[in-house]
């Protein structure tokens, strides 16, 4: 037990996320990658794209963190003021439960919508998809008390997700046999999930507990909490959530792959975390904690994510070059070893960018974390490089995407 209890803190320590990628790192500069070689020498022309897209982006510099609420003012419409606006200010504690409640929701509805999928924002009337439609129609759910055992606007309560019907989701993602979305029935198993590991929280059962209250429960009193022990807190107990995952003993560690040329602790050899969706969530859980009086400290712990716009980018600049020629018409599955490395190198290269932006603007990594270049940045910079090179702007890579993708 002690063995399994120290093996799973390691994987879901950030600094151990950085160690294990940066073992495929060196073993892809080896050559001795059956995947992958490297053209650093490509490396700058991503640098430089990167900063013309943070300058035309952000030319004033005030670049806010990579998260959910960015999407949220799609179409150039601030949605978030006014929700802000309508919460409690005598009340700080329940402000900060109500938008950990949207964000966890909102960011666990985001995976993979499919390419026919659209919504119709029911104010403006304009088509959105992908992340930014995904984004409203969760905001419209929530506030429209979909996630309410009571219908209460703006509350998700355990009960409402356990008892959430697949035609209600449907109904607030617009589904239709014209307009289909993948994975929808993945996306109510994850949040029937939810709603049971909130109700079971700490072995005391409520049906009523607030989503929120679980999540912020990480923070007991005082000014401030690290951005690591809102990760951790999210980590040790969320897992179960997970539709699949790396499993050790009766854990379920989530994202997490496998590749024969990692080393670690006994019980952990060739295990490679990431825990992408995780670290994205903590990303946008940054602002409610921060909205409501509490500063969070360390941002600059947490890696880059390692998906298709942040890792397509390294592909489309030529940084990475696949050695297979199959690899651009194969559906890669994500937990493949072609896949581990890919990611894994994302990673590392995330941060080999994050370095040379911060020289060039003569900041720290602590006043410019990742969350702060991912959005000035590397993940639109990803999307922009996709569109020019590809008419319809999906990525270089195609992954076999579920619904849910942790």
């Amino acid at each position: 037990m002690q063995v399994h209890t120290a093996a799973i803190q390691a994987l879901r320590d950030p600094f151990e996320i950085r160690r294990r990628c940066a073992q495929l790192y060196q073993f892809v500069q080896h050559h001795d990658s059956r995947y992958f070689d490297l053209r650093m020498e490509q490396l700058p022309a991503v640098v430089d794209y990167v900063q013309t897209e943070i300058e035309k982006n952000y030319p004033k510099g005030d670049i806010p963190y990579h998260s959910r609420w960015r999407h949220f003012d799609c179409g150039n419409v601030d949605r978030v003021s006014p929700l802000r606006e309508s919460l409690s200010k005598e009340n700080m504690k329940m402000q900060r439960l109500q938008l950990c409640e949207l964000a966890v929701l909102s960011v666990l509805l985001d995976a993979g919508a499919g390419s026919q999928w659209r919504y119709i924002d029911p104010h403006s009337q304009r088509v959105f998809s992908r992340s930014e439609g995904l984004a409203l129609a969760s905001l419209y759910g929530v506030q429209q008390g979909f996630f309410s055992s009571q219908r209460d606007p703006g509350i998700v309560d355990a009960h409402g997700l356990q008892t959430l019907q697949l035609e209600t989701l449907a109904q607030i993602f617009q589904v239709s046999a014209e307009n289909p979305l993948v994975g929808l029935s993945n996306r109510l198993a994850l949040l029937q999930r939810l709603g049971d590991v909130v109700a079971q929280y700490k072995g005391s059962l409520d049906v009523h507990r607030r989503l929120g209250a679980v999540v912020a429960d990480c923070f007991a009193d005082g000014t401030s909490i690290t951005a690591s022990q809102i990760f951790a807190h999210w980590l040790a107990v969320f897992s179960p959530i997970w539709p699949s995952g790396y499993y050790l003993g009766p854990v379920n560690l989530g994202d997490v792959g496998e590749h024969p040329c990692v080393t670690g602790i006994p019980g952990t050899e060739g295990l490679v975390p990431f825990h992408k969706l995780s670290q994205w969530l903590t990303y946008s859980l940054l602002e409610p904690f921060e909205w409501s009086g509490i500063s969070v400290t360390g941002i600059e712990a947490l890696t880059g994510l390692p998906e298709y716009r942040n890792g397509g980018l390294f592909l489309d600049f030529g940084v990475m070059q696949p050695k297979q020629a199959d690899f651009w018409q194969v559906r890669h599955i994500p937990t493949s070893p072609c896949m581990v490395e890919w990611r894994a190198l994302t990673v590392c290269l995330l941060d080999e960018v994050g370095c040379a932006v911060r020289k060039a603007r003569g900041v720290t990594a602590e006043a410019f974390p990742l969350a702060k270049l991912l959005q000035g940045g590397t993940w639109s910079a990803g999307r922009r490089i996709a569109q020019e090179k590809r008419s319809t702007g999906e990525p270089p890579l195609q992954i076999q995407i579920e619904g849910t993708l942790f």
